[in-house]
């Protein structure tokens, strides 16, 4: 069994940045939604048109760039939402997770059509540039942990308790004084730079961005990845993440045919989601729980 771990672990981190985006709209603003896959095409265009034109191939001008694209797409999504929700948010963003898709296949200028932008140079970030997987690897771990600080800040912190009663209870939430408007914009605006980022991470690191890489079966990737690991934990994002990217190359490596091991894939995922809701309602990290239940002494010795 021969497994690129290198690129195994690159692709972690960029899905962890991006389940991590997901998991502040579903964990804070208690909203499903189906359309972060566009937000990280965005990003991953974003990048491409930057190297493909001669603009810039710092990652930082690309993050920067197309964060601000995914910040101003995500308020219109927010605003969105205060106007639909539940069941029919989720048909809204699956809506739009196809159109913005179909949009930027046919934007060939943007998007290269179906051939997609390739070719790209390895970028540099703050002007040094990034040498090989490993260089990547840094480079990534860097931005993930920065991701993994900014989440556990946003939980523990006033804002995030504010938005978590605000998915749990909105109206409790307006007579304390507080706008619903401004809270869901800003966890929205801050999920849309992540996923932004996120894809701008993944276009620099494979050197190509196509539209066929960001279809809506990314975006039910991401929500199990979320699902799975535990809704409103960092550490959960990290879990899910890890579980789905590296069972995907684990199972390839299987020796049957490609149709059966795509049909093998998503009967391990579904199969993981059931057993996953099932037993561990709150996610794998639920399993941090149990481990402490099960060593009583440790568990008392830390109050």
């Amino acid at each position: 069994m021969n497994l690129d771990w290198g690129d195994i672990t690159a692709q972690l981190l960029v899905f962890f940045v991006l389940a991590t985006s997901l998991n502040f709209v579903i964990g804070f603003a208690k909203t499903l939604s189906i359309h972060h896959a566009a937000l990280f095409a965005i990003g991953a265009f974003t990048y491409a048109n930057f190297a493909t034109r001669g603009w810039s191939e710092d990652l930082i001008v690309a993050i920067a760039a197309a964060g601000i694209l995914g910040a101003g797409i995500s308020v219109l999504l927010a605003l969105g939402s205060l106007r639909v929700a539940g069941d029919y948010f989720i048909v809204a963003s699956f809506a739009f997770q196809l159109l913005a898709v179909s949009v930027l296949y046919n934007w060939t200028a943007v998007s290269g059509g179906n051939y997609g932008l390739f070719g790209l140079a390895a970028p540099t970030f703050a002007g040094v540039p990034i040498e090989g997987v490993n260089g990547f690897i840094v480079l990534f771990a860097l931005l993930a942990l920065i991701t993994l600080a900014f989440s556990i800040w946003l939980r523990r912190g006033p804002y995030g308790r504010i938005v978590r009663a605000m998915g749990e209870s909105p109206s409790a939430l307006a007579t304390a004084g507080f706008g619903e408007l401004r809270l869901k914009t800003g966890i929205f605006v801050m999920s849309g730079v992540l996923a932004a980022t996120a894809g701008a991470m993944y276009a620099s690191y494979l050197g190509i961005a196509q539209t066929g890489s960001f279809g809506v079966d990314v975006s039910i990737l991401v929500a199990a990845m979320v699902v799975i690991g535990g809704v409103g934990s960092a550490v959960g994002s990290l879990l899910g993440a890890a579980l789905v990217v590296i069972s995907q190359p684990l199972l390839s490596t299987l020796d049957i045919s490609t149709e059966t091991s795509a049909a093998l894939r998503q009967l391990f995922f579904g199969l993981t989601l059931v057993v996953v809701v099932t037993v561990l309602p709150r996610g794998l990290v639920q399993l941090g729980d149990l481990g402490r239940r099960l060593v009583p002494g440790r568990v008392g010795g830390a109050r």
